[in-house]
């Protein structure tokens, strides 16, 4: 974008200040709540560490549950706040990366522009799939997802090494949300023994009524 002439701004952690914007007492200011980006800014920045923006779990769409909750004033505050913070900054398309809630959010501001009056400023939404979770429909890798089976991996083959020298046990806990991509991705890489993921908790050699067995899960993992 940059190299095409177009002004780049990277919002500081996330949605935390766009959805708090108001347009008099908390207007959004340059170095403080966003930062204008230059050509030196993003020099070696593909293989730095981190966020250089940060990142939150702020969510402007959270209450809204139904495609009729875009008509609701109340519901619809945080997410008008957004765009409303859009709109005073002239800024003419969103991009956002993240994992569901984030995707949600970008598709919550494209439907919640169909319901402006004619006439009011569009803009654009764009939205990039980046979850360690692995768990996007449509799609077959989220980038972010094989970073963390490396990372993860590595820390599992250090912990076997370990467990084989000591004679000992390790239970590794991943993330992953509903899905088991990451703990089985860690589990092959790392050859950890036994790889248990949501998908497998789910099972009725493992669950009564329902529900985990802590018992089941005990003897399946001994």
């Amino acid at each position: 974008f940059l190299e095409n002439g177009h002004e780049v701004l990277g919002f500081y952690h996330g949605y935390s200040n766009l959805q708090d914007y108001h347009p008099v007492s908390h207007r959004l200011l340059p170095d403080k709540h966003y930062r204008v980006f230059q050509e030196k800014d993003l020099r070696g920045l593909r293989n730095s560490r981190g966020i250089i923006i940060g990142t939150a779990r702020a969510n402007p769409g959270k209450t809204i549950k139904e495609k009729e909750d875009l008509a609701d004033v109340e519901k619809t505050g945080k997410l008008r706040n957004v765009y409303s913070a859009l709109v005073d900054l002239q800024v003419d398309a969103l991009i956002s990366i993240g994992g569901d809630d984030t995707l949600r959010t970008a598709n919550l501001m494209v439907n919640y522009q169909k319901t402006l009056p004619a006439g009011s400023p569009h803009i654009r939404v764009i939205h990039l799939p980046k979850t360690i979770d692995n768990d996007y429909e449509g799609i077959d890798f989220t980038f972010g997802f094989f970073t963390a089976v490396d990372i993860m991996a590595k820390e599992v083959l250090n912990l076997r090494a370990d467990a084989l020298a000591t004679s000992a046990y390790y239970i590794v806990e991943t993330m992953g949300r509903k899905a088991g991509w990451l703990a089985y991705g860690t589990a092959i890489a790392g050859e950890a023994n036994l790889v248990i993921s949501v998908e497998d908790a789910k099972s009725e050699a493992l669950t009564s009524n329902g529900t985990l067995d802590l018992a089941k899960l005990v003897d399946y993992i001994v």
